[in-house]
């Protein structure tokens, strides 16, 4: 085994964390409109991605450029359900029938669902009833930068984070 081997996962993080901090990276990515104008250049380029390790997920599930078609043609991994849906689950039926469509789709396909914008404990509890990987939002964090990341994830605690939720709910 070679000395990198032996420091394994330190030299890994630090090897990769200096690449990131001198790569540049552009303003904007191209997102969508690549999906749209070059299909297959997009493709070659997620497929590349995807033999690099990277996953990719499809933003902003059921609003703007977003589609069933995209989910058929590109190697996504997850499925980021849109925050205007998570937002009216206490407001609206078809916003809830909505959300468990698109959670049983990322089952069927065996993609990760992420649901943004929780922001409240029934929105959290609906989601985990239907069976939702992740969620994010303001209910579990308001968004934290990268100095205060650290400090974040020392101090997060699951456990009452779900005792939160259960007091919350039954509230």
């Amino acid at each position: 085994m070679s000395g990198f081997e032996e420091t394994m996962p330190g030299a890994f993080f630090s090897l990769y964390r200096k690449a990131l901090s001198t790569a540049v990276f552009p303003d904007r990515w191209p997102g969508a409109f690549l999906l749209i104008n070059d299909t297959a250049a997009a493709l070659e380029i997620l497929n590349g991605l995807k033999a690099l390790g990277v996953k990719i997920a499809m933003d902003d599930f059921g609003t703007g450029y977003s589609s069933l078609g995209y989910l058929n043609s590109f190697p996504f991994d997850k499925i980021k359900i849109d925050r205007s849906f998570i937002g009216d689950l206490s407001d609206t039926e078809k916003s809830g029938a909505i959300v468990k469509s698109v959670i049983g789709l990322g089952q069927s396909l065996k993609m990760v669902t992420t649901a943004e914008g929780v922001e409240t404990s029934e929105q959290a509890a609906f989601l985990r009833e239907q069976g939702c990987d992740q969620v994010q939002g303001f209910y579990f964090s308001k968004p934290v930068g990268a100095a205060e990341l650290s400090a974040f994830i020392s101090s997060w605690n699951a456990r009452s984070i779900l005792e939160k939720m259960h007091t919350d709910a039954a509230a």
